[in-house]
């Protein structure tokens, strides 16, 4: 074990987790950060939602229709519809994510990252620091004595158990039984995790592409003008509010929107699957 160790650290310079635990808790994570801070600064400081209004509105009003129409959320209607429909009608492609875009990328951040967290935690309850054995180890490649020092001290942890138990050897066989299905539990997060976020995220585009959105890929570095546009992120939205006046009057707006944000939503996203797909591929390919 610690000449396989001592030769992953002379030729890759790792720690103590493996190339698929780096893709999906290191990689997956800073990637999903940096969408994070893109949408929140897109969000925050730019002009998220932009809307077409009457001709009698000024620029407070032209705000205040902006804002509403962020906070209710809007609703998609195909190019095709040359009517808007009435408002009793139930609308089929309602709009109302984009507010929580960044909180969904945190809650898939954290699901990438938990089982690392895990592992070490549980590692360092059984007493096995393997961050400070690798390091330890990582600091003396070379070095003789300090490669006998951490066997040692890896043999002494692993020896423990049986010692504590006397010779009958059922606690050792458990305590090794137990750390190698937490091990295995940690794996099939891994990829569980990524196999369901994948598909998931294919639902949530809804991508009529067998290919798993390698089409629209395509068609979008093509510069094709009818390249397909997910309902899940239109860039052309409708919004319906009322302004109440003095007594019983009111008054409906229907107001078409524009939705900037959507631009960074829809490639987010769509490069989120493409990375899923290949994380997930990835893992299926390392547990073989």
């Amino acid at each position: 074990m610690v000449a396989e160790a001592r030769y992953g650290l002379k030729t890759h310079g790792h720690e103590e987790d493996d190339v698929v635990d780096r893709l999906n808790s290191r990689i997956t994570v800073m990637a999903l950060a940096m969408c994070i801070f893109i949408l929140t600064a897109k969000t925050y400081v730019g002009d998220p939602i932009n809307c077409w209004t009457p001709a009698q509105f000024t620029g407070t009003h032209n705000a205040y229709t902006n804002s509403i129409c962020w906070l209710k959320g809007t609703y998609y209607l195909p190019s095709d519809e040359i009517t808007v429909p009435d408002r009793s009608k139930p609308r089929t492609y309602h709009v109302s994510y984009y507010q929580w875009t960044p909180y969904i990328l945190v809650i898939m951040s954290v699901l990438f990252l938990l089982p690392k967290f895990l592992w070490h935690a549980y590692t360092l309850r059984a007493g096995l620091n393997l961050r400070r054995l690798v390091n330890s180890l990582k600091g003396n490649v070379e070095n003789e004595k300090g490669i006998e020092l951490v066997q040692k001290k890896l043999e002494a942890h692993l020896d423990a158990p049986r010692r504590l138990r006397g010779k009958t050897g059922v606690k050792q066989r458990y305590y090794y039984t137990r750390l190698s299905i937490v091990y295995f539990v940690i794996k099939l997060w891994y990829l569980t995790n990524s196999l369901g976020q994948f598909f998931l995220l294919n639902a949530f585009l809804a991508f009529p592409f067998s290919g798993y959105g390698f089409e629209a890929m395509r068609k979008f570095f093509r510069y094709d003008d009818d390249w397909f546009e997910s309902p899940r992120f239109p860039r052309i939205t409708m919004c319906d509010f009322m302004i109440r006046h003095l007594g019983s009057n009111q008054h409906w707006y229907a107001i078409q929107c524009n939705l900037p944000i959507n631009l960074f939503n829809e490639k987010i996203f769509l490069g989120m699957e493409s990375f899923e797909y290949h994380v997930t591929s990835s893992g299926m390919l390392r547990t073989r």
